[in-house]
């Protein structure tokens, strides 16, 4: 298993404590140390005086003493490890991939903030700095959803689900899926959305024989052409599916919630062929939309890591 060191991001708040018993379970199902990083970026306003900056102060170490508390007994009472806390100051981003970078983290964990409606799900700008600056891969996890997957022993943890889109780096990405699928216990089961054509729903408005003959064939291609993609890095045994829907993104929400996924993992990357499919619209979609845990691994990780 190349993961070696977690470092799980919170703030201490109720919203995160669910993101902070998954990222445990996860790390006690892997075998490796989680740390819990809080960043304090508190910025004081201005004071009158000194007595009303220590009143200032002494409020906020009390809130973040009485956060470590709960989140003490959340993790106990699910006979999860003591959580190791560390606090640093700076900017929340910045300072997690500088502190991960410094003491050899591999996987830092965040929380997705929550959202109101469906279009107003936003990927909070903690996260998006994550996710574009880290070196190592990012976890994030839902936590305004009902409930997340359990990982927990003593419960048959659901698939992980590895989206491809049919490229090298998502090859490799299959391969680290499989690792970590492995490592929990868990199935595998990799994903190739289909890109149909535009008349799509013209076909489903008004059935064409013809048409639905040469979507049948294009399927069938890249049922084969999933299968041969697989077997070329050993993978070719793994429950493999080709889906459609709406938009790719919107596709493999629906299947995520469908197979009760316990996480979702794909590559990052900023160049080629896979950056319109995982580093747009659809990997920041499927993040947004998803209730589920996603592990996005960057391209350079993948690359430079993955043999």
């Amino acid at each position: 298993m190349r993961f070696d060191r977690m470092l799980v991001t919170t703030d201490l708040t109720k919203v995160s404590r669910a993101a902070c018993v998954y990222a445990s379970e996860m790390a006690v199902r892997l075998g490796v140390p989680a740390t819990f990083l809080h960043v304090d970026e508190l910025v004081p306003p201005t004071f009158e005086d000194v007595e009303e900056y220590d009143a200032y102060t002494a409020f906020a170490d009390d809130a973040r003493r009485n956060g470590l508390a709960t989140l003490r007994t959340d993790l106990a009472e699910r006979g999860l490890p003591e959580p190791h806390l560390v606090v640093i100051r700076g900017h929340a981003a910045e300072a997690t991939v500088d502190y991960a970078r410094e003491h050899g983290f591999d996987l830092i964990v965040a929380a997705r903030r929550s959202r109101v409606t469906l279009e107003e799900r936003l990927l909070g700008s903690t996260t998006r700095k994550l996710l574009r600056d880290a070196t190592v891969p990012v976890l994030v996890i839902p936590s305004d959803v009902e409930s997340l997957p359990s990982l927990a022993h003593g419960h048959e943890p659901g698939p992980v689900l590895a989206p491809t889109d049919l490229h090298d780096i998502s090859a490799l990405g299959a391969r680290v899926a499989n690792e970590v699928a492995g490592a929990l216990g868990a199935q595998l089961i990799v994903v190739h959305v289909v890109d149909w054509p535009s008349v799509t729903d013209l076909m489903i408005s008004a059935p064409n024989d013809l048409l639905t003959r040469v979507a049948r064939r294009i399927k069938l291609r890249a049922v084969d052409a999933l299968n041969e993609h697989l077997t070329a890095v050993g993978l070719g045994d793994r429950e493999q599916r080709v889906i459609n829907g709406p938009s790719p993104a919107e596709a493999l929400s629906a299947m995520a919630d469908h197979v009760a996924a316990s996480l979702v993992i794909l590559p990052a990357t900023t160049k080629g062929a896979l950056k319109r499919f995982f580093l747009g619209s659809t990997s920041t979609r499927l993040i947004k939309l998803v209730a589920r845990p996603v592990l996005v691994m960057p391209e350079t990780w993948l690359s430079g890591g993955a043999s």
